[in-house]
């Protein structure tokens, strides 16, 4: 599968060119790249006996973590973004002030805004702008993704990456019928100054399914029961994950 990434407009593509959007296993944050595996022997000891030891399994032996750390796309903040407030005596914010370095090196304001009345009592961090509503920010992407047909594209926050000051506001997109994206976000911090390369937005594609999902929660056959017993068994027993030996897991 291929995906593409143009600029939205020629006056950007030196902006892309500088903070292009890339495979999220470029982007594996530090905390994960320092922490060790951890071994067999210690995480044994520490199971089974209680032998506390820094050297028994950890995190980065999780296969679901490290697969959705590195699924699909990171798209990097294009500027430093600032965010400050003015207070009142109570200490109450009164204005929001906000604002990135590329609104100014390219001409062009990348801030948007909704108001209030659009989240309801959606629970997010919202701008005061001086006006009676309060307002949602929203960033506008230099970016259009050009993806095959029936392909969408899920924006997602890059928890692993914790970044605290904001949090985006996720979303899915029909990306082969419409390639560009604005991204709302929830203000968490009041004060902060995010570096320009900071991870944004994990950009997660997926084959579009024509056919309706349908679910159903049921009894497991005796088959379905036994075959339960079976993987439970081997993963206990042998302490073995799918990730490491798929053909077990069949």
């Amino acid at each position: 599968m291929k995906i593409e990434v143009i600029p939205k407009s020629k006056k950007f593509e030196d902006l892309v060119a500088a903070y292009p959007p890339q495979p999220a296993n470029r982007f594996i944050p530090q905390w994960f790249k320092d922490l060790h595996l951890g071994n067999e022997m210690a995480s044994f000891l520490e199971e089974f006996h209680n032998v506390w030891s820094e050297d028994a399994f950890t995190a980065k032996k999780c296969p679901a973590i490290q697969d959705l750390m590195t699924e699909g796309v990171i798209i990097p903040l294009w500027g430093k973004m600032y965010m400050g407030h003015e207070y009142d005596d109570e200490g109450n914010a009164t204005q929001t002030y906000y604002g990135m370095t590329t609104n100014k090196a390219f001409d062009h304001n990348f801030f948007g805004s909704h108001f209030d009345k659009q989240v309801g009592d959606m629970d997010v961090g919202l701008a005061n702008l001086g006006r009676l509503d309060k307002s949602v920010l929203k960033l506008e992407s230099p970016y259009k993704f050009i993806v095959p047909e029936g392909y969408n594209l899920m924006y997602v926050d890059p928890f692993y990456h914790f970044r605290k000051e904001i949090r985006l506001l996720e979303g899915l997109v029909e990306a082969d019928k419409w390639g560009y994206i604005t991204f709302p976000f929830s203000i968490q911090e009041k004060e902060f100054i995010l570096p320009a390369g900071t991870p944004l937005i994990q950009v997660i594609p997926y084959k579009r399914e024509t056919e309706k999902l349908t679910l159903e929660v049921r009894k497991g056959t005796e088959k379905e029961y036994e075959d339960n017993r079976i993987e439970l068994l081997k993963a206990q027993v042998e302490r073995i994950n799918y990730k490491e030996y798929p053909d077990k897991f069949k």
